[in-house]
């Protein structure tokens, strides 16, 4: 990285730490816009947008259309048994089950 662009980076991380605190990128990021320009983007918004993406299409695949198709399926795994794991020896020596 050249000089000019570790001043540009010092100047923008010590505009936004002025503007945000001093720990400006705890929750934040960096991203590019659709134009190019620099965008300040929270991470938990990040983070929804990306489950949104992520489940898109799948009330579809459970052939879920409404409120109704909604509360049927809540009603039918409340009343279905509970899941049991089986047991996986290489998880249980790590903690995870």
């Amino acid at each position: 990285m050249s000089n000019l662009q570790e001043d540009a980076r010092a100047a923008m991380l010590e505009s936004l730490r002025s503007h945000y605190g001093p720990q400006p990128m705890a929750r934040r990021s960096l991203a590019a816009g659709p134009n190019g320009e620099l965008l300040v983007v929270n991470d938990s918004i990040r983070a929804l947008e990306k489950a949104q993406r992520d489940f898109s299409g799948a009330a579809e695949l459970l052939g879920v259309k409404n409120e109704d198709d909604v509360q049927a399926l809540v009603d039918e795994l409340r009343l279905a048994p509970p899941l049991y794991f089986i047991s996986n020896p290489a998880l249980e020596r790590e903690g995870i089950v």
